[in-house]
């Protein structure tokens, strides 16, 4: 049975798929106010469901170095990462392995530091223009926006940007300065994922799922 979660993702994916056939942005960034508000389970379910409803082979590019995941969830290589591709250690292609249901992904490799941004900013953009050909669509998945800078950069490359949100999570502060900081760098939302939706968030978060 389909969950509002599920739909959401859904309603999703179906516009990223309607986008990329129409020619326009073949790539999106996720990220989230804070930590664990379910930023990457989001990833991986729009990756399912661009690959499984509407035939989208789909790349998913951990950008989140702080607390890197993916190679340990599916048992992948750590050392095949977007770390190894901005240090010219291997190419795009070498990098990329192969995770659940036919997905493909690039893992994030061990914590940088902060004089390493730009080099991932480099490295995602590379990411970008090398798997065009093989895959129809990139999901990255980026570190929390409030806490790291990384997101920020990362969209100057990636400019599709989902803001996945729980629920009681973050204040209504926190999500204004969210936006406020994106429209300064003329980065809009495309969409929002609300996990445990109560429907108590604020206006311009509830429209721009609902549109």
């Amino acid at each position: 049975m389909r969950t509002e979660t599920t739909e959401n993702y859904r309603r999703a994916a179906m516009r990223l798929a309607d986008i990329a056939r129409d020619g326009g942005a073949r790539a999106a960034l996720l990220t989230s106010p804070s930590r664990g508000q379910g930023t990457t389970t989001t990833v991986l379910n729009l990756a399912r469901q661009l690959h499984e409803c509407f035939g989208l082979k789909t790349l998913v590019v951990e950008l989140n170095r702080a607390t890197p995941s993916l190679a340990r969830r599916f048992k992948l290589d750590p050392a095949k990462s977007i770390e190894a591709i901005a240090r010219g250690k291997l190419s795009v292609g070498e990098a990329i392995q192969e995770g659940a249901a036919g997905i493909g992904m690039i893992v994030a490799g061990t914590q940088g530091n902060a004089g390493e941004h730009a080099v991932s900013q480099g490295a995602l953009q590379m990411i970008l223009d090398d798997a065009a050909d093989d895959f129809g669509f990139m999901l990255v998945d980026a570190p929390p926006i409030l806490s790291h800078a990384d997101a920020l950069l990362a969209s100057k490359v990636v400019p599709t940007l989902i803001l996945v949100v729980q629920a009681g999570r973050s204040s209504w502060e926190a999500l204004d300065r969210i936006r406020r900081d994106l429209e300064s760098r003329d980065v809009a939302i495309f969409a929002s994922i609300l996990n445990k939706h109560k429907r108590f968030i604020p206006g311009w978060i509830y429209r721009s799922i609902a549109r």
